[in-house]
């Protein structure tokens, strides 16, 4: 995740009490997508889950009379997104305080990290929270790269039906699929470790050929899946865990998939 941060401007100022500015909020979304859209890029979407975080923690700026990404007690930036249970495999955040909605974009824009965010081309998402205290705008930005939310489930059935269909345009004999319940406990086994392993997977019985990696994105067949396309057996099982790595924020898709004798 890019870790930025814009000061603008700050005044002192005695005011009403502060509130959420969604005029200011339109205003910024359209002319940051505005700014995407003249250089060839797609237009972000609103995302309201995003919108309600960056709402929160400007107000939490507001409340602290400061800008940053993260004040004590406060999860940092990734973890708040994923908190929204938003599936995403790319997230960034741009905060900023200055007098109104259209210096404070004006700032965004002239700081070169700042504008890299909003120009970003692998994001697909926005959600945008400005807090107005008197002649002071608190505005955060926070930006995803959104992929389809799949339950477990639904992932195995997603995973199954592309490696039937690889076989199917590879000329392999079909699969039948049955269920390997070990396989979703291996799964999470090595999104606990951090690390895909094919060491217990293998171990089952009359297994043929073994897959095992992680995906962010199920919107297309994963390509280690080619590698089931004429591989030997009569019958497959997939197992999926959705979890995050210790080392890491974002959950993926950690998947085992073999094929049996």
């Amino acid at each position: 995740m890019k870790s930025l941060f814009v000061f603008a401007f700050l005044l002192a100022t005695m005011s009403a009490a502060a509130q959420v500015d969604p005029a200011a909020e339109r205003q910024i979304f359209d002319s940051l997508n505005k700014e995407r859209t003249a250089r060839g890029l797609a237009a972000l979407r609103e995302n309201r889950r995003l919108t309600a975080i960056a709402e929160q923690h400007s107000e939490r700026m507001q409340q602290e009379h400061a800008i940053s990404h993260q004040f004590n007690g406060e999860p940092d930036p990734t973890t708040r997104t994923v908190s929204t249970g938003v599936h995403v495999e790319a997230t960034g955040e741009n905060v900023a305080i200055s007098l109104n909605a259209t210096t404070a974009h004006a700032a965004l824009m002239n700081s070169p990290p700042h504008r890299a965010n909003i120009l970003d081309p692998k994001f697909t998402e926005v959600g945008i929270g400005a807090v107005q205290d008197g002649n002071t705008i608190y505005v955060t930005q926070d930006f995803t790269r959104t992929v389809p939310d799949y339950s477990v489930a639904e992932a195995e059935r997603r995973i199954a039906g592309f490696v039937a269909d690889a076989r199917k345009n590879g000329g392999g004999k079909p699969l039948s699929l049955v269920q390997q319940p070990e396989l979703r406990k291996q799964a999470c086994a090595m999104a606990k470790q951090g690390m895909v392993s094919m060491a217990k997977v293998r171990n089952l019985p009359n297994v043929s050929t073994t897959v095992v990696f992680t995906t962010s994105d199920l919107s297309t067949s994963p390509a280690p899946l080619a590698k089931l396309k004429n591989a030997t057996g009569t019958a497959m099982a997939v197992g999926v865990c959705y979890a995050a790595a210790p080392s890491q924020a974002i959950p993926q898709y950690w998947v085992a998939v073999v094929t049996f004798f």
